[in-house]
C-alpha cells in the first residue's frame, strides 16, 4: 500500500491494515502495528479500528490487491475444490493397493484441474 493511497490513515493505522491482512487477527495486528494496550483493551481497541470506515476500506483494497495478484476468484476456488473433490483417488495407487511413487503419477492426476503444472506454479511464484 502506497503512503499516498490512504493519506487519511495514520502511519499506525496503515501498519494495522497490513498486519491485519497477514492473519486476520485484529488483536495481534494491533500489537504488531505498534499500539500499546493492557488486558482486553487491545481487543476492544482493535475492534474499534476494524469499525473505522477508512480502515475497512483500506483492508478491503489490500485484500483485493492480494487476491488479484494470486488470481483468487470465487470461480477459481470453486473450480479447484471441485477438481479435488471429484478426482479419482484410485489413480494414486498401484493395482495391489500400494501408493504409486510420485514420479509415476501422471500430470492429469497430479494437477487437480485442467490447467498445466506450469500455470499452477505461476500462481504461487508471484
Amino acid at each position: 500500500m502506497k503512503h499516498s493511497e490512504h493519506a487519511e490513515l495514520t502511519p499506525r493505522q496503515q501498519r494495522f491494515v497490513v498486519e491485519y491482512c497477514v492473519d486476520l487477527n485484529a488483536t495481534a495486528a494491533y500489537a504488531r502495528a505498534g499500539y500499546r494496550a493492557r488486558g482486553n483493551s487491545a481487543e476492544v481497541s482493535a475492534c474499534r479500528l476494524l469499525r473505522n470506515a477508512k480502515v475497512q476500506e483500506a483492508i478491503e483494497q489490500k485484500q483485493n490487491e492480494v487476491a488479484k495478484r494470486c488470481e483468487l476468484t470465487t470461480e477459481n476456488i470453486v473450480r479447484e475444490a471441485s477438481a479435488v473433490a471429484f478426482s479419482d483417488i484410485r489413480r494414486l495407487f498401484n493395482p495391489d493397493g500400494s501408493p504409486k511413487p510420485i514420479h509415476e503419477i501422471d500430470d492429469a492426476t497430479a494437477a487437480p484441474s485442467h490447467r498445466s503444472k506450469s500455470a499452477r506454479w505461476s500462481l504461487t511464484a508471484r
